[in-house]
């Protein structure tokens, strides 16, 4: 975890260590009765660290954070329909969804049976490269022995995201074949949380480990790195870390120096927990009328207009109707929205 007091999960591995060096630090200086001494102050140490997160969770609630809950989406610019509907290249909009990408993944991968009993498919990522839209399908172990014995992967599979048909195993780039070290499937010094850390992000939170491949098609772990605005909730994102998945090559980048193929840097699960805190704290916490509330349906896509990457959800008021009242599309490297 972050070794942090400003993320939850560091709080609760520093709480552990600290019972477990009290409790052993009172086994070695006390009597006989050692073990009740412990029981009892491990016990304590436990009560006052549960009670710890729950003050820590109020302060950080709703309650007390509605205000800056609801601005940290940004200025949400409001324009018609018709304004923006002329800007979208209807030849960019995506046929094919993440479950049929993964299927013609799969068809490709069990093309080459050796291959299939040695790795499987990762998480696939949209993204736009050299002006094409495709999803990019990392390989992973399927094990620790395979891991152990072959300890990379050997290239990506990529499905187009306008014609299902239109798959490509890639194996090598410019003439030099690819073999994918660092992945979430691998281990000891390899996996890639533990390999980022190891190159000094100790106290960084990261979150949305996204695979994506530059525009001559060598592949990349790009991770967001970010920090909580209420204690240890509503997180913001400060950055990306690049790690090259061959070399372990690590860089971190700033919001103003992302490489520009980059398509994703504010995480979907941020970005929709924001825009739901824009529509639905209008009035802060205590608006049981629902009185102007609304909030985003349940699907959000991932589209591009002229090159730009957005997520895109409707949105509908809040109440018995739950009509649809327009959409909001937010840019996912910068957040306008």
């Amino acid at each position: 975890p972050a070794l942090s007091l400003t993320h939850i999960d560091g709080v609760m591995f520093i709480m552990i260590c600290l019972i477990a060096v009290i409790c052993n630090i009172v086994m070695w200086v006390s009597d006989d009765e050692a073990g009740i001494k412990v029981t009892t102050i491990g016990g304590a140490c436990l009560v006052i660290g549960m009670a710890i997160l729950l003050v820590g969770a109020l302060i950080g609630s709703p309650l007390f954070n509605a205000g800056a809950m609801r601005e940290q989406i940004g200025e949400v610019e409001e324009i018609a329909f018709d304004e923006m509907i002329k800007q979208i290249d209807t030849a960019q909009i995506p046929i094919v969804d993440q479950a049929l990408a993964d299927k013609q993944a799969e068809k490709k991968l069990g093309e080459d049976v050796a291959l299939g009993s040695r790795v499987e498919l990762g998480e696939a990522a949209i993204q736009e490269v050299n002006g094409e839209i495709l999803f990019v399908v990392p390989l992973e172990h399927t094990g620790f022995f395979k891991w152990n014995r072959h300890k990379t992967t050997p290239g990506y599979i990529t499905v187009s995201a306008s014609n299902q048909n239109k798959v490509n195993y890639v194996t090598e780039v410019e003439g030099e074949k690819i073999q994918v070290r660092y992945s979430p499937s691998a281990y000891f010094g390899n996996d890639l949380k533990r390999h980022i850390r190891n190159q000094g992000y100790r106290t960084q939170e990261l979150t949305e480990y996204t695979f994506e491949i530059d525009n001559t098609g060598r592949p990349y772990w790009v991770v967001t790195t970010y920090e909580n605005t209420t204690l240890w909730g509503n997180g913001e994102a400060t950055g990306v870390v690049i790690v090259d998945a061959q070399t372990g090559s690590t860089n971190w980048y700033g919001l103003n120096e992302i490489p520009e193929w980059v398509d994703v840097v504010q995480p979907q699960s941020f970005v929709e927990n924001q825009i739901d805190n824009w529509g639905t704290l209008v009035k802060g916490v205590f608006n049981f009328s629902n009185e102007d509330k609304i909030k985003k349906t349940d699907l959000t896509l991932t589209v591009y207009v002229d090159g730009e990457c957005y997520y895109f959800t409707g949105m509908t008021s809040v109440g018995s109707d739950e009509s649809c009242v327009g959409f909001i599309m937010v840019n996912t490297r910068t957040k306008k929205s």
